[in-house]
């Protein structure tokens, strides 16, 4: 919906975020990733090359949950979630990425194996293994598990996990912490794929579909480039 407000065009949105039940107690919202897109080109003459273009978002919702949720906002243009650095210019077609994450009271807690080391190869089984051991410690030792932080940092873990052990669950693997459990869309896919023989990654080289899909996953809490330019 389109409003006027003084000089300002103003477009809003009433989004409905998917709901996590955590016990019979309790539940919480899943992260949100919202694109906004700006047809139309600009003549330079018109942009403050100095500031940009600003532009205000804001998150508004019922005054019952404002003390129980602290939306998190982090924007950021498509361009720069690759692993060079960020385009000054952007053409026509650039979408921008909003990561919206509602926490519940936890704070979140650093990220200690983002971002990868310049030597990351995202082919390389073995580094795959080493990256999964890295997240893997984060989250048994850092992270509790009620935490949205938890259920981002599980998902992480299988996609490296599996980028490690391409077999798996046939052939040979090494044991992970019980308290990770088998959960989370990519991990139960691949699971249940694999059970029928077939490939999850389609025509795509795995640790190509694998690291397509790691990327995606870590924006929701890293929204900066993963490797160095």
């Amino acid at each position: 919906m389109q409003t006027h407000n003084g000089n300002a065009v103003v477009t809003s949105s009433t989004i409905y975020p998917t709901i996590e039940v955590l016990d019979k107690h309790s539940a919480r919202l899943q992260p949100l990733m919202l694109t906004v897109d700006f047809p139309g080109i600009l003549p330079w003459d018109v942009i403050d090359q100095h500031r940009g273009i600003p532009l205000h978002i804001s998150i508004s919702m019922e005054e019952k949950y404002q003390s129980l949720l602290k939306p998190a906002l982090h924007a950021t243009a498509i361009d720069s979630l690759s692993d060079g650095a960020p385009s000054v210019h952007s053409s026509a077609d650039d979408v921008c990425i909003v990561f919206l994450r509602i926490p519940g009271p936890e704070q979140d807690v650093p990220i200690s194996f983002l971002p990868l080391p310049p030597s990351f190869e995202t082919n390389n089984s073995a580094h795959w293994a080493h990256l999964c051991d890295k997240i893997e410690n984060w989250l048994v030792s850092s992270v509790h598990t009620s935490s949205s932080q938890w259920t981002w940092g599980r998902d992480m873990f299988w996609l490296a996990f599996v980028a490690s052990n391409p077999c798996f669950p046939g052939g040979a693997w090494h044991k992970w912490n019980p308290s990770i459990s088998l959960q989370g869309e990519f991990i139960e896919e691949w699971l249940e794929k694999s059970s029928i023989g077939v490939d999850v990654a389609g025509s795509m080289d795995l640790h190509d579909y694998i690291w397509m899909l790691f990327s995606k996953e870590a924006a929701l809490f890293y929204p900066q480039p993963l490797l160095p330019a």
